[in-house]
């Protein structure tokens, strides 16, 4: 009869005789990493904790002197955020550079896109309205929609403050940040494997604080974006590992969350290149000719 169906099965090396436990060790220490040997020695799933962010990275990562989002620039000296366009909705994740010179994520949220040609605009209105009180140093939003919300921002904030970005899912990464930013055109290329181990790194290590508390419904959206980025090793042709990134769901809040730090990691860049070759803004008030 034609076959319809396919099965599968799969069987561990743990239940073959021929092979030995002190074999099977040997095979572990000489594993490009934990998941290859699951997955290709013995046969089981894995998932690699270093490069997801659990439910417990988020709620250790909130601030317990910030139980509420903050809704201004108030005493942060530097304000960045960054934007993830979606169909149904937009996700905005604001962060900032407190006295300390510590990061942290002031608020997380949404606005509803209203598909209708009568409130075409709403969201990119709304969207100007809630970013204006912070005053953002930088904005850095997917490039989507051809563009068009990227530049209503650009008129609004400035061509200095916002960039659009184009996501580059290169495999392989090692976690390096190396944006390229293309001032005359607005644009900054990132890649995506790289922001997203970068900012787990930052939730994982305590570096990265949040504005927020256990029960508030951001702070949970946040957390069930952040669980459906997968991030695992995969054979390339040539039969090395290399990292691949997918997703389980929507993940719109976690990338907006990337592209942030990308804006904070820009900031903190340009002012190192300052004190590096001791350079000093200079005002021209007051100055004759």
């Amino acid at each position: 009869p034609e076959r319809k169906e396919i099965s599968g099965y799969k069987v561990s090396q743990l239940n073959a005789v021929w092979v030995s436990a002190d074999s099977l060790k040997r095979e572990e220490y000489a594993s490009e990493s934990l998941q290859a040997f699951y997955n290709y020695s013995l046969g089981e799933t894995y998932q690699d904790l270093s490069v997801m962010v659990t439910e417990e990275d988020i709620l250790d990562s909130l601030n317990p002197d910030a139980p509420v989002p903050v809704y201004d620039r108030a005493g942060y000296s530097k304000i960045v955020a960054g934007i993830d366009w979606g169909t149904h909705e937009n996700n905005i994740v604001i962060m900032g550079i407190n006295p300390y010179n510590e990061t942290e994520v002031l608020r997380t949220f949404s606005i509803p896109v209203q598909n209708t040609y009568k409130n075409i605009d709403a969201d990119i209105n709304k969207t100007i309205v809630e970013l204006s009180p912070y005053s953002p140093d930088l904005i850095l939003a997917d490039i989507g929609f051809n563009g068009t919300k990227v530049n209503r921002l650009i008129k609004e904030f400035g061509k200095d403050k916002v960039f659009g970005v184009q996501v580059k899912s290169v495999k392989g990464s090692n976690g390096e940040i190396n944006p390229e930013y293309s001032p005359a055109a607005n644009r900054v290329s990132i890649n995506k494997i790289a922001g997203n181990l970068f900012t787990i790194s930052q939730l994982k290590s305590g570096t990265l604080r949040i504005a927020g508390t256990e029960d508030d419904p951001e702070i949970r959206k946040l957390i069930e974006h952040w669980k459906n980025v997968v991030i695992r090793d995969e054979e390339n042709d040539d039969k090395a590992l290399e990292k691949v990134i997918t997703r389980t769901g929507p993940d719109h809040r976690a990338q907006a969350m990337v592209y942030a730090m990308y804006a904070i990691r820009r900031l903190l860049d340009v002012e190192e290149h300052k004190r590096t070759f001791g350079y000093s803004d200079i005002s021209m008030d007051n100055i004759s000719y």
